[in-house]
């Protein structure tokens, strides 16, 4: 493996930033942008924060990660985890993450299942080499698929209303990521008020019988 340099330039020929990339490593597909992205390891300046949904999975792999991490428990009986209510699946446990560190983000907030592997067998790779980086939005799994009525009818239809109600403009090619995993710039989220994420919120554990699987289907548009 070689290890290189690689800098980026400002205005006036200044350094903007500055990484140690290690080549020769092997490239990923990002089905939501159409492109390659290189799976360097990239030590740059960014910060960012694991919010990990789960119940009852076992979630060791996150001290491997070396990312701050607020791993949040739907059992609420595991020690050294914040314990949360068990509403609405991964959806109740994002939307609280939102809501509680509001105006606190860190440049890019990682939300993730308990069990990541089981939508994307190589999120150990995405989370080292940062692909998010420079994206409002960057999903977490190459499981990205159409936003197709023919994908869940019920499902479908109950993300339409929502984004209808929610004022959540559905794009012409929108996709949705399996397991909603992604990444999210500190500008994406707060481009929503506090107020609207509560009302989300709100919405979402009254519709918990459909609307984690709405969400899912929601999340890259919200945040786009």
């Amino acid at each position: 493996m070689t290890e290189g340099v690689a800098a980026g330039k400002g205005i006036g020929g200044r350094s903007m930033w500055k990484h140690r990339v290690f080549w020769n490593q092997p490239r990923l597909w990002s089905g939501f942008t159409g492109r390659k992205v290189n799976t360097w390891f990239m030590s740059g300046h960014d910060t960012c924060r694991l919010c990990v949904a789960s119940h009852g999975e076992n979630v060791d792999w996150v001290a491997k990660t070396g990312i701050e991490a607020c791993i949040y428990d739907a059992t609420g009986s595991r020690d050294g985890l914040i314990p949360t209510r068990n509403e609405a699946r991964e959806a109740s446990q994002y939307l609280r993450h939102i809501i509680a560190h509001y105006g606190q983000f860190r440049d890019y907030e990682l939300f993730v299942q308990g069990d990541p592997f089981a939508h994307e067998r190589g999120i150990d790779t995405l989370l080292r080499c940062q692909p998010w980086k420079g994206e409002r939005v960057f999903p977490l799994s190459g499981h990205v698929h159409p936003l197709d009525p023919d994908q869940g009818k019920v499902h479908h239809e109950a993300a339409v209303i929502q984004a209808a109600d929610s004022g959540i403009v559905i794009r012409e090619g929108a996709r949705w990521v399996s397991g909603a995993m992604f990444a999210a710039s500190r500008e994406a989220i707060e481009s929503r008020t506090l107020g609207w994420w509560q009302r989300l919120l709100a919405r979402v554990i009254i519709e918990r019988t459909v609307s984690p699987w709405a969400m899912e289907r929601l999340w890259l548009e919200i945040l786009r």
